[in-house]
């Protein structure tokens, strides 16, 4: 453990102490040393005794003075972040959770390159939501969520936190749900308010639809507004990929949050359509960091894991992760999340030409490996999410051709519907 901890410890103790002795703190630990340095690295089980001497000097209870002492180092840890350019101006508390692993990799790196920090993802599930994964013999799941307590009051943000798993409860590893509140989710409570600002600076739209996974998006114009639903004109093209998917989003410069409406008709001979149950999206609109194609036939994907090998169903694909499917019969569980996973899987590529057209197909084998990320249930099969962690130079090139491939299909597809 870095000394850093064993100072910021002091601090919160002495931040509470009303009186009571650091030394005797220090005095009721068996292991040396007695005193601490911020630039040394002191063995984890000398961490523990001192913080269970601490608690009991303040009469807490463990776990929650774990809470405490992160909120407590919260504050320091954004400023020192800050100061060593590791957090970005305009960050708030999500973004610095989903950061948290690169940021403690390279702090602690930066004092000592041998140091092996704790293993802790963070994935961002949606624009309100991060999820944590947090495995450690330390077992110090109370500090994290304190932290995140701590980062809300730095930033001046409210969150909700849940923990499905934990490791003080058996769990293989701590699973932390973290997300914001005060902005608006997915209840239908209406958008009155953004409709009409958009309509006052000239109704100017930007509409975006998932065509076969293909992102269609156009400008386009708000033309009327009622109580129950509003009229845009839009290109014929977002039309098709709108009333493909049955809903479509919405944004613009003059709100600060997309917009999600459900196509109730299209005109089109007049070129409109006509959306009702207008409600916020979650943030922006149109801003996927990777696009997410389906695959173009049936691909199977094998998943090795430590405990079994599953074949699944390939649901869609991108440069950053897939998503697949199984019977459930067959899955994992919740407490496997974030595990490391070998993946096998063939893509059908073509050797493509722009004059000459399709030319030869081949079936391409791509080994990358993953983690983990979502599990959900539908019907009688499991739907899972994966990232990729590790993936080879030759496998990116093949799935950015076979992604560019499909999305050229799908665009034909569109284009024929269109005519």
């Amino acid at each position: 453990m870095h000394g850093f901890v064993f100072h910021k410890l002091q601090e919160f103790f002495l931040s509470r102490a009303d009186g009571k002795s650091w030394a005797a703190v220090v005095a009721n630990i068996n292991q040396r040393p007695r005193a601490f340095h911020v630039g040394m690295i002191y063995p984890d089980e000398v961490f523990v005794s001192l913080f269970q001497s601490m608690a009991a000097q303040l009469n807490l209870d463990p776990y929650q003075a774990m809470v405490a002492f992160g909120r407590f180092m919260a504050k320091t840890l954004v400023e020192t972040g800050g100061l060593l350019g590791l957090i970005q101006p305009g960050w708030k508390t999500l973004d610095v959770i989903e950061n948290t692993k690169h940021l403690i990799h390279s702090a602690l790196h930066s004092y000592n390159p041998q140091l092996q920090p704790p293993d802790i993802r963070c994935v961002r599930l949606r624009s309100n939501e991060v999820a944590i994964a947090y495995q450690s013999p330390r077992k110090l799941c109370g500090v994290v969520k304190g932290i995140v307590m701590g980062l809300a009051d730095y930033f001046g943000e409210q969150v909700d936190i849940h923990e499905n798993i934990c490791m003080l409860k058996k769990g293989r590893l701590c699973r932390i749900n973290v997300r914001l509140l005060g902005v608006h989710g997915e209840s239908e409570v209406g958008a009155n308010h953004e409709i009409k600002e958009i309509l006052n600076h000239g109704g100017d739209l930007k509409l975006f639809n998932l065509y076969k996974g293909v992102p269609i998006s156009y400008p386009a114009l708000l033309l009327k507004y009622s109580e129950n639903a509003i009229l845009i004109k839009a290109p014929r093209t977002q039309l098709v990929a709108a009333q493909a998917e049955g809903v479509t989003f919405m944004s613009s410069p003059w709100v600060d949050i997309g917009l999600r409406g459900r196509v109730k008709g299209i005109n089109w001979q007049t070129m409109s359509l006509t959306l009702s149950h207008i409600v916020y999206a979650e943030g922006q609109v149109g801003q996927r960091a990777a696009v997410r194609i389906e695959p173009g036939e049936e691909v199977s994907v094998i998943i090795r894991s430590a405990e079994q090998t599953l074949t699944t169903r390939l649901l869609d694909i991108s440069m950053s992760g897939i998503s697949v499917e199984s019977p459930s019969s067959h899955f994992f569980k919740e407490d496997e999340l974030y595990q490391n996973l070998e993946l096998e899987l063939s893509l059908a590529v073509k050797n493509w030409d722009p004059f000459l057209g399709d030319l030869e197909q081949r079936q391409v084998e791509l080994k990358p490996t993953g983690e983990l990320l979502g599990i959900s249930s539908k019907a009688d099969r499991q739907i899972m999410r994966l990232v990729f962690s590790d993936i080879s130079t030759k496998d990116l090139a093949t799935m950015e051709q076979y992604i560019m491939q499909i999305q050229l299909e799908v665009l034909r597809d569109l284009r024929e519907r269109i005519q």
